[in-house]
C-alpha cells in the first residue's frame, strides 16, 4: 500500500480507541506547558478548572481526522456533534487555553502534544524523533510528564 503524505479524514468520525482516550486523559492530567524561551510571550496557565472541562468532554469526542504522514498516530479531535467534515485546518491548532503552547510529554521515540482550545481537546499529536514509526499511541505508563 502506497504511504498517505496528507492528513486523511476517515471515511466517518469514529469513536476514540481505549489507548487513545487512556492517553489523552493522562495528557489532560499530566502534561505541562513548555517553558517559554526569552523570545516568546508568557505562556497561559492552565487551571484545575480547564483541566476538569477537558476530562468532562472526553467521552463526546470523536475522531475526525488521523495524520497520513505514514510515522504517526496522531488524530484531529471534535465533539461528536460537531464532528461533520471537521478537519485539522478548520479546527485549528490552539494550544492549550485556546492559545499559547500546547501540553506536551514525552515517552521513547517521541514527543506528545495535546492542542486545545477553551472548551475542548482538538488535537492528540505523537512526534517521532529519530526516525522512528509508531502506529499507535505509547501506553500511559510509559510517558514521562
Amino acid at each position: 500500500m502506497a504511504r498517505r503524505t496528507a492528513e486523511q479524514p476517515p471515511a466517518q468520525p469514529r469513536p476514540l480507541t481505549e489507548r487513545e482516550t487512556a492517553v489523552l486523559l493522562a495528557m489532560i492530567e499530566h502534561a505541562t506547558e513548555d517553558e517559554p524561551t526569552l523570545d516568546d510571550a508568557e505562556p497561559s496557565t492552565v487551571t484545575p478548572a480547564q483541566r476538569e472541562r477537558w476530562r468532562a468532554a472526553v467521552g463526546g469526542l470523536v475522531v475526525t481526522e488521523t495524520c497520513g504522514c505514514g510515522t504517526c498516530p496522531t488524530i484531529t479531535l471534535a465533539p461528536e456533534d460537531e464532528a461533520s467534515g471537521t478537519s485539522a485546518a478548520e479546527a485549528g491548532m490552539p494550544g492549550a487555553n485556546g492559545g499559547g503552547s500546547p501540553l506536551m510529554a514525552s515517552s521513547e521515540g517521541g514527543v506528545l502534544l495535546l492542542f486545545a482550545d477553551e472548551r475542548t481537546p482538538r488535537m492528540l499529536e505523537f512526534a517521532p524523533v529519530q526516525g522512528g514509526v509508531f502506529d499507535e499511541f505509547p501506553p500511559p505508563a510509559q510517558i514521562v510528564f
